[in-house]
């Protein structure tokens, strides 16, 4: 079963300007390696219209994208989340 949470991009979350933009990570825990697995994510530019989601298809937003910071902020967020100790 996978589950989301939503991140809000800052300006030195991204290599592009998305700042303030919404972003939904839907992910799994592996019962292989007990840890978190990103498996989509969704950028969301107007945070009152829903609507106007798209999954982006391209390489535009996926986690190689993402600063290594925020990558780590996303990951000790939904390891908390979800109680996993790492």
């Amino acid at each position: 079963m996978t589950k989301t949470h939503e991140f809000i991009l800052g300006q030195q979350d991204y290599k592009t300007e998305y700042e303030g933009h919404i972003l939904d990570i839907e992910y799994v825990i592996s019962s292989v390696s007990d840890d978190i697995k990103i498996v989509d994510m969704w950028r969301y530019w107007d945070s009152k219209n829903h609507n106007h989601s798209t999954p982006d298809m391209n390489e535009e937003m996926r986690i190689d994208s993402l600063s290594e910071e925020f990558k780590a902020r996303i990951l000790n967020k939904l390891r908390s989340i979800e109680e996993l100790q790492r």
